[in-house]
């Protein structure tokens, strides 16, 4: 489409746009129109960096403090910036080919998530889960059984099933 992936996640309408080419020229059993931690940050007032080359991330927090929390207020997601984008995106391809293929609009990630971007403990916590996964790695691998839809598999002791 010769735009940018910063521009696209931006606004709806570009969104809505590329998602429906992709649809036409790959044939998706299902569109996933997702309104992730960035965008819920962002629309309590975390700074984001829009990239050209990869999705927008989440970087300067909006408190310092859960004393802060107070201070924060509940986005309209009707009106804040970009959820009010992604619900035009999803509103847009649901109307163009909502009949042809199932649309998935979601807005399901835990709340603790945009409590850690708000709060800038996000990368904090993922270290430390990292560092637990990487100690309970080898312990979970030796007896993981993966479920899938083409069906189980089990994982050898050097694999993770992440």
């Amino acid at each position: 489409m010769g735009i940018s992936m910063a521009e696209a996640f931006q606004n709806g309408d570009l969104l809505a746009e590329a998602m429906i080419k992709a649809w036409r020229d790959f044939g998706h059993a299902m569109i996933l129109l997702e309104n992730g931690t960035t965008c819920n940050g962002q629309a309590c007032g975390v700074k984001v960096i829009y990239r050209d080359d990869a999705a927008p991330a989440a970087h300067i927090p909006v408190i310092n403090s859960l004393e802060e929390v107070d201070k924060l207020d509940a986005p309209d997601p009707y009106t804040a910036f970009p959820m009010c984008e992604i619900i035009k995106t999803t509103k847009i391809v649901s109307k163009e080919i909502g009949d042809k293929v199932w649309i998935c609009g979601r807005a399901d990630l835990e709340p603790i998530n945009t409590g850690l971007l708000v709060s800038g403990t996000q990368a904090e916590v993922e270290d430390a889960c990292r560092e637990t996964l990487e100690i309970m790695a080898p312990i979970a691998a030796s007896s993981w059984v993966l479920a899938a839809p083409w069906g189980r598999r089990r994982l050898s002791k050097t694999s993770t099933p992440w």
